[in-house]
């Protein structure tokens, strides 16, 4: 801001002369570019209506991040007074002379921006000009003759109308002189004979009036000075020369600096509100006045044209538009004395402006004019209604304006305004220890406006609210509004449908406005709905619920619908005539578009008969033929389903102190009699269905009953939805631990089931075949996503749809698994829980009546070949164990020789397991870790007996898919285990887990000490199995094998992660011993950590064995070597590269696909992290390191494409030398230990045991002989996803010291992952070392740059120039110094006279290596800037021009390091190098960049 300026308005000293003209033209140049046919044609297709005027269009320019028109209105406040005139000069010959129709919208904030900066000006030059042009064009349209305007007219009137009221928007007093001329022009405008000209009229009229009584900002825009005291920075740091920066201002300044800052208003004056009540009279009284005097002619015969109508409409829009909320409420006759305290915001947007009799009179006349309106004059009655609506809602407009502007505003502000990284860089802030994001000061005067705008609207919305009258009663309510409500509510079930949504909304806008027309309206679109005579709404007599008389003529239209069994998707017969079977769709639509408003769907919900007469008439609609009416009922119930939250049963019970309430039985009672076999269409007894599903639970032992037994029936129904509702309604009645299932209503339910078991003889048979219906085709399945989800909810059915969502309320309450993903069984829909809990509910209900209905067709469905039908298996797997989870399933009943799972669920679940084809064997999996979970809350004995048959070994020369298949078992159980909180903690009552279930926290049970002890002993044998499993080959085998024991470790090791395993103290829970010995073994978590100790040992082993195959060729030259490059990813290959040629591979087959756990972040999808951006230039070099390196051999074709059938477990380990097979066996093992753990989210525990196994996985990284590729690829992978790894400041050391190691091991891959490694290591942990732990990284990367390898070589010089971001001035300046100096005596400068010495021979003191070393370094810090010049690059390109003569390596490196420097600088930066350096020198510089070339 310029402070020499003499003008008073601020600005920067950018030759504002010189380019505001310039930029004016380039914006009136696009907006004439942008008026082009085809681009207005773009622009229709754009808006989606190429049909729709062209002012209606929007171009870029008014889209939310476009900045368009901050950047007007800041150009012309910010302006000189002298620039601002003439910019303002400029626009007003602009608009004056062209015409530019389809970028009105575009122009007009341009008018806006500059009369709003200048009102005295704009009146001026902008708005007196335009409406003399308005009004030469009415003149000349009134001249013509024609009687009508042409379009051309219309346009160009539309054009100039559109500016001039932008124009006024703002202006306030200075609109003053132009009364006469604004009523003259508004006269004629409203006397055009064209719609279009009395809509421009309207147009002009509401923002005339609406700078005369508005409230807004005048300074919004102006410039903020300098503000020490408030946080703003420095000036004379900035901009010295008498110039400062305007600041920010802060969202939490507080004091006296807030004040300084604080905007003026405009506030109308006296002549301003005088000239408003005139154009009130001329414009709104008078109009008000005909239109009641034509509704008196037109009741005594008279004729009048529908335009005439139209225009009185239009006129009294435009001008109650522009009020506002300035025109008083309505007149209430009947409000007494305010006694309470007043509830309602305080503020307004305007002035008061007339008086109450003016609405009460506008309101007599639009409901006169109502009368006389013809029912099909729709275009008529739209505008009457939008005129109705704007009455009734006093305040709507500013919250609409409000609500509009909002939007807007925050794309403003989402590009001006602080960072939260700006907290810290302000240190005045600390202090007081306040800070908020700082923003313009014009966009904080904007939200202070838009925010009170919006008070504004609601006090006027709410202006009646006092502490004895939250919600106004009826008799508050003003006449007039009841009478306008009236005539809405008849409008709502007109034939037209913009006539009917006109009249919904508004009604909608009223019920919220005063809630007690909501019991009076409702009467209304029941019978609509029900296809009942209409009732008259009575607005007198103040009720609270549906009257009973109404309800039971709902109930008997229901039990009439369903005794006519009336067919609901086409029409009865030919005699309906169109013009009743049009009525009856706007009854039905009318009717069903008023109950679908939220506001009366609350108040519905609330009251017993307002929820029976719903369902009534929902029911009642069936009546209905036509296809039209039918849909919109569908609607409305779906809508309903979908704002269903919970039964409203308990809510009205616990409202009327637990009794339901007698309205609610009776519907209960009707709703069972219609939902009987053929009494409806199946449709509407499909929704009787699921209705009853609001009623539950039921109130008494009968209704109990009847309940159940049809539920029961409904669960062996040949519908898919009915099958559904049946399962969870019959799963809600069975639940045992709710306060209602007591008593008689338990006792009921349970008597109900038995004497279904016991009635129908095929029931198990029965349910079983529907069960397996509701399992997906193969290949159907989808990806579990909530895309796909949502897909999939929006291509059901409307009655789906309906179904699905009350049924997933209730499955909330039964959520499970409780952990973050799902088993496979369940993604893949291979075992639904929905299914097992039935299974489950039923037989902790009538438990041996189940075991036996389901025995037999249990046993039958596993007798045969699991793979012969699939869903049936699917469907006996959920079954056997649902009984399996039952605790009654392992009691003996009385009388009998033993329990279910002595006499046959223990033979059956074993054979089931066993013969389990592979493709099955997640579904079994996830069928016993069901029952785990269930039976370790209710039968830990059982639980025990599951998990020992889960445990046992295969027998002796079972095929290796045997083992995989139990590990799936096995894996499945410790995750269930994990989730329930039983690890290695000592705490044999673990603490209770919790659980999200929608918004809220629910408290899950706590599993007995019994459950305890009986999951440690299940873990304590596996974990002394896993050493022996270790040695066997086959990848599938080593893969589901390390997923189990990563899970174990993971569970037992998760609350002390830093204990022996790293070589810490740590302490060691004990654990009790199995019973069958009595004494107590080892300690459980000494176990694990003796566990993790041979994890790391075979790794050691097994890389030490593969090391003598993999040696590294050539590892002694210093020159790259031609050899065969790898067929598959590199080490420093892309991670997502390196995870999907690993991973899609392993999941190519079931026999080798890795398990998917319920990892609490799968690391794979989090790689592409802010490390990767900063180590760009390293990145780019390892990807390609190895590409022209040593030969490793090709990948085996068998292994690459490994076969899921492969029972014999053979893999490429397999063909490897006997003698090592064991060794490499536990290296492929542990590596795949890592990668499991990594990817079900155990890093974190077993972090100290990851840092341990580092070392071997950067050796194993390239593996020679091709039987060990796929081994290479998978130690490649672990590496990918370790990196990834937050490690703690324990292990910080360890990790240091095996990257230390890392640089002089072999091969050199080993050595250029170790450098990878260590990238990510730097940049995500830096702020954890210490400075001697930095300076050993940092030391590490130096030492690598004269590696015996180039490839390590150039990777250390790319990681080095990443570091050296990160470091101190200090150290860069140090380690700067450090390699010039190298370079000054390696390549001392050529003196006159003079030959250059020779290059040192091997084995001098100066070797190639370290030569070429130091040049590396310097080739770090020339790519550290790579776009701008600091001091001492001039020093550094000198050095590398020294070194151009040397042979290779050392020439092609410092040729390749200024050619880059060439590359990412601009011709500035080069400029400034040249000005820096002599012209020998400059030249040198590109002799070396750019060498010459030469064909011949």
């Amino acid at each position: 801001m310029d402070k020499s300026t003499q003008s008073g308005s601020g600005s920067l000293p950018l030759y504002t002369e010189e380019w505001v003209e310039e930029l004016l033209s380039r914006v009136f140049g696009i907006l004439g570019n942008l008026e082009a046919p085809q681009t207005r044609s773009d622009h229709a297709a754009v808006q989606g209506n190429a049909s729709s005027a062209a002012s209606d269009s929007a171009s870029f320019l008014l889209e939310g991040n476009s900045m368009f028109r901050p950047m007007m209105e800041l150009l012309f406040a910010r302006l000189p007074q002298d620039l601002q005139l003439h910019a303002i000069k400029q626009l007003a010959r602009f608009v004056t002379t062209t015409t530019l129709a389809s970028v009105t919208n575009e122009t007009a904030l341009i008018c806006n921006a500059a009369a709003w900066a200048a009102p005295d000006t704009g009146v001026e030059l902008l708005l007196k000009p335009l409406l003399g042009k308005i009004e030469e064009e009415v003149k000349h349209d009134g001249t013509a003759g024609s009687g009508r305007m042409s379009k051309v007219q219309e346009t160009t009137l539309d054009w100039l109308v559109g500016l001039a009221a932008a124009t006024a928007l703002h202006l306030g007093p200075a609109i003053l002189p132009l009364k006469s001329q604004i009523t003259r022009v508004l006269k004629a405008l409203f006397a055009a004979p064209s719609k279009a000209g009395q809509g421009a009229a309207s147009k002009l009229l509401s923002p005339v009036l609406g700078c005369l009584t508005a409230c807004y900002p005048l300074d919004q825009f102006a410039p903020t000075p300098t503000d020490p005291t408030h946080g703003s920075t420095s000036a004379s740091d900035i901009a010295p020369h008498g110039v400062s920066v305007e600041s920010w201002l802060g969202s939490k300044a507080q004091g006296s600096h807030t004040r300084q800052h604080a905007p003026k208003w405009h506030q109308p004056n006296s002549q301003e509100t005088q000239f408003a009540e005139e154009l009130m009279q001329t414009f709104l009284v008078s109009a008000a006045s005909q239109l009641q005097e034509i509704s008196q002619g037109s009741a005594q015969g008279g004729k009048y044209p529908k335009e005439t109508i139209q225009g009185l409409l239009i006129q009294i829009e435009g001008a109650h538009h522009g009020l506002r909320s300035a025109l008083p409420d309505f007149t209430s006759a009947n409000l007494p004395n305010p006694t309470g305290q007043k509830l309602a915001l305080v503020g307004s947007a305007a002035p008061r402006i007339g008086n109450s009799e003016i609405r009460d009179a506008t309101a007599k006349s639009l409901i006169a004019a109502a009368g006389f309106v013809g029912a099909n004059d729709y275009e008529t009655l739209e505008i009457l209604l939008r005129v109705m609506s704007g009455m009734l809602s006093r305040g709507a407009h500013e919250f609409q304006e409000a609500m509009d502007s909002f939007s807007s505003w925050k794309s403003d502000q989402d590009v001006a305004f602080d960072p939260p990284l700006a907290a810290l860089l302000f240190d005045q802030y600390q202090g007081s220890g306040k800070w908020g994001r700082r923003r313009p000061r014009w966009l904080m005067v904007e939200r202070t406006y838009l925010h009170s705008l919006w008070r504004a609207s609601q006090a006027a919305h709410k202006s009646q609210a006092t502490s004895d009258y939250p919600s106004a009663p009826l008799d508050l309510v003003p006449p007039m509004h009841k009478a306008l409500v009236q005539q809405l509510l008849q409008f709502s079930l007109h034939s037209y449908k913009g006539v009917r949504d006109t009249a919904v909304l508004a009604l909608e806008s009223c019920m919220k406005q005063y809630p007690a027309y909501i019991m009076q309206l409702l009467p209304v679109p029941l019978a609509a709905l029900a296809k009942l005579p209409i009732p008259q709404a009575d607005l007198t007599n103040q009720v609270h619920d549906l009257a009973p008389e109404v309800l039971d003529s709902l109930r008997g239209a229901m039990r009439e619908a369903a005794s006519s069994s009336t067919v609901t998707t086409s029409a009865k017969a030919d005699d309906v005539s169109a013009a009743e079977t049009a009525k009856e769709d706007s009854f039905a639509q009318g009717g069903a578009a008023l109950l679908r408003a939220q506001s009366l769907f609350r108040a519905i919900s609330r009251q017993p008969c307002a929820l029976a007469g719903l369902v009534a008439a929902l029911m009642a609609g069936s009546q209905y033929n036509s296809p039209k009416a039918q849909q919109a009922i569908l609607d409305c119930y779906l809508m309903f389903a979908l704002r269903f939250i919970r039964p409203p049963q308990l809510a009205l019970a616990q409202a009327s102190g637990g009794h339901y309430p007698d309205p609610i039985q009776k519907l209960f009672t009707d709703l069972l009699h219609v939902v009987g076999p053929g009494q409806m269409h199946w449709r509407y007894s499909l929704r009787a269905d699921a209705v009853l599903l609001f009623l539950l639970p039921p109130t008494d032992a009968h209704s109990a009953s009847l309940l159940t037994q049809h539920y029961l029936s409904l669960v062996l129904s040949q519908l898919l939805s009915q099958r559904s509702l049946g399962l969870t309604g019959l799963l809600y009645l069975l639940r045992q631990d709710d306060d209602w299932a007591q008593g008689s209503i338990k006792e009921a339910v349970k008597g109900e089931v038995a004497k279904a078991l016991e009635a129908q003889a095929g029931f198990g048979s029965a349910l079983l075949e529907q069960m397996s219906h509701a399992h997906p085709q193969p290949g159907s399945v989808s990806d579990g996503s909530v895309q796909s989800q949502m897909q999939k909810f929006m291509s059901m059915s409307r009655d789906d749809m309906v179904v699905n969502s009350l049924s997933a309320v209730f499955d909330k309450m039964r959520e499970w698994p409780f952990c973050v993903g799902s088993p496979e069984g369940i993604k893949d829909q291979a075992f639904l829980p929905r299914q097992a809990r039935l299974v489950l509910a039923l037989a902790e209900t009538a438990p041996e009546a189940v075991a036996r209905a389901l025995q037999g067709p249990v046993q039958e469905a596993l007798q045969h070949g699991q793979d012969e039908d699939r869903a049936l298996t699917c469907a006996a797997a959920e079954a056997l164990s649902g009984l399996l989870a039952s605790r009654t399933a392992f009691e003996v009943p009385p009388g009998s020789g033993g329990s279910a799972w002595d006499s046959w669920l223990k033979r059956a679940f074993q054979s089931a397991l066993a013969a389990a084809p592979l493709d099955m064997a997640e579904a079994w999996a996830t069928a016993v870790r069901f029952a785990v979970n269930a039976l370790a809350y209710t039968n830990p004995a059982g639980m025990h007996a599951v998990l020992q048959v889960v445990i046992q070994q295969p027998p002796q020369g079972a095929p290796s898919s045997a083992m995989v298949k139990r590990l799936k078992y096995i894996g499945q159980c410790l995750e269930e285990l994990s989730s329930l909180a039983i690890t290695g903690t000592d705490d044999t009552n673990p603490a209770a887990a919790y659980t999200a279930l929608g918004d809220q926290i629910t408290l899950r049970p706590v599993v007995s000490p019994e459950a305890v002890r009986a999951g440690r002993r299940f873990q304590q044998q596996f974990l002394e199995e896993l050493p022996g499993l270790m040695m066997r080959p086959g990848e599938a085998l080593r893969h589901h094998l390390a997923w189990c024991g990563a899970i174990l470790c993971d569970s037992l090791l998760w609350q002390a992660p830093y204990s022996s395993v790293s070589g810490h103290e740590g302490r060691v829970m004990e654990v009790e011993g199995t019973e069958a010995s009595g004494n107590s073994k080892p300690l459980l978590r000494s176990h694990v950590e003796d566990y993790c100790n041979v994890i790391v040992e075979g790794m050691k082993a097994g890389a030490a064995a593969v090391a003598s195959d993999s040696s590294d060729r050539g590892s002694g030259s210093s020159t790259r070597t031609a050899s065969t490059a790898p067929t598959g990813p590199t080490p420093m290959d892309s991670d997502q590269t390196i995870l999907n040629s690993v991973l899609g591979t392993s999941r190519a087959t079931n026999s080798d696909s890795a398990p998917q756990g319920s990892a609490a972040a799968n690391q794979a999808h989090v790689l592409k992290t802010d490390s990767d951006s900063v180590m760009g230039e390293a990145s780019s070099i390892a990807q390609n390191v190895l590409q022209n390196g040593d030969a490793c051999g090709q990948e085996d074709p068998e292994v690459t494409g490994r076969s899921g059938a492969n029972e014999s477990g053979a893999s490429g380990l397999s063909r490897l030398d006997s003698a090592r097979e064991e060794e490499v066996a536990q290296l492929g093992f542990a590596v795949q230990f890592v990668v499991q753990g990594l990817r079900n989210g155990a890093g974190p525990s077993l972090m100290p045991l990851l840092v341990r196994l580092l070392p071997y996985l950067l050796k194993t990284q390239e593996l020679q002989t091709p039987e060990l590729q796929p081994l290479s690829m998978e130690s490649k992978a672990a590496l990918a996803l370790l990196k990834y790894l937050p490690l703690t400041p324990q292990v910080i050391p360890q990790v240091i010291e095996t990257l230390s190691t890392s640089s002089h091991i072999e091969p050199w891959a080993a050595r250029a992952a170790g450098l990878v490694f260590a990238q990510y290591f730097w940049f995500r942990h830096c702020f954890l070392l210490t400075a001697h732990q930095g300076e050993a990284v940092q030391q590490l990367v130096v030492g690598m740059l004269s590696d015996r390898k180039l490839e390590v070589q150039d990777l250390a010089a790319a990681s080095l120039s990443g570091l050296l971001k990160g470091t101190t001035p200090a150290q860069f300046e140090q380690l700067r110094q450090h390699f010039l100096q190298k370079v000054d005596h390696m390549f001392p400068a050529k003196q006159r006279g003079k030959r250059p010495s020779l290059p040192p021979q091997k084995g001098s003191a100066s070797s190639v290596n370290e030569r070429h070393a130091a040049l590396l370094g310097l080739r770090a810090f020339v790519l550290t800037s790579p776009y701008d010049v600091p001091a001492w690059l001039t020093d550094v390109l000198m050095a590398l021009v020294r070194a151009a003569a040397e042979p290779a390596p050392i020439k092609k490196t410092v040729r390749n390091t200024l050619g880059e420097f060439r590359r990412t600088h601009e011709e500035a930066g080069l400029a400034e190098v040249k000005r820096l350096l002599t012209s020998d020198q400059w030249d040198a510089v590109q002799d070396v960049s750019s060498p010459a070339t030469y064909f011949v």
